[in-house]
């Protein structure tokens, strides 16, 4: 991020010909073309000033997580995701759980650090490598994250677009579709399967 600054900042000051000082209130403030440009209107924003409140909750998001990773406070919780006997159970549980903590954390790292933690008993009860719990947070914490309007996966693009904090959502179709269909495609792998295999009596 330091160099792609310094780089904007060079061409600015050495071929658009803007002053130091000028670069730096853009930097502070964010960037704004004379009134007449007809480009006024949708070159414009950036800055420090701007982005002050995604700072403040990626500040407080990031003191959670370090509480939540080394205390014992969901112990509970991990004893009812235990519950959990079937693959497409294991995602349910996995997508449930992303949205709640994506959520109450706040941030889209804070999902996916405590859902691996949440879960991972989970599958290792039920003989489901890492890979694949990793492959399940992918489809569910990471994207899931991102249709919460004030998780910073989703805060802070539309503070830095300037557009509705949940306006996107009905738009951002791979969001949702993504653990929707991997639900759907998990149910009747194991259901197809489950028809082959002789019954345990």
């Amino acid at each position: 991020m330091f160099i792609s600054i310094l780089t904007a900042s060079s061409i600015a000051v050495l071929l658009q010909k803007y002053t130091v000082k000028e670069v730096f209130i853009f930097l502070v403030l964010g960037f704004k073309l004379d009134s007449s440009n007809p480009l006024n209107f949708i070159l414009k924003g950036g800055g420090i000033i701007s982005m002050w409140k995604a700072a403040l909750v990626v500040f407080i998001s990031c003191a959670l997580s370090g509480i939540f990773s080394t205390t014992n406070m969901f112990k509970t919780v991990e004893e009812v995701l235990l519950k959990a006997k079937s693959r497409y159970t294991l995602f349910l549980y996995t997508a449930i759980t992303s949205i709640i903590t994506a959520a109450f954390g706040c941030n889209q790292s804070i999902s996916i650090i405590l859902t691996q933690h949440l879960m991972s008993k989970s599958y290792e009860n039920n003989e489901i490598d890492n890979y694949q719990l990793s492959l399940d947070i992918e489809n569910t914490a990471v994207v899931l994250a991102a249709i919460i309007p004030w998780n910073i996966a989703a805060f802070v693009p539309t503070t830095a677009m300037k557009v509705s904090s949940t306006g996107f959502i009905p738009y951002a179709v791979y969001l949702y579709l993504l653990p929707i269909i991997n639900f759907t495609y998990i149910y009747f792998s194991e259901v197809k399967l489950n028809k082959f295999l002789p019954n345990n009596n």
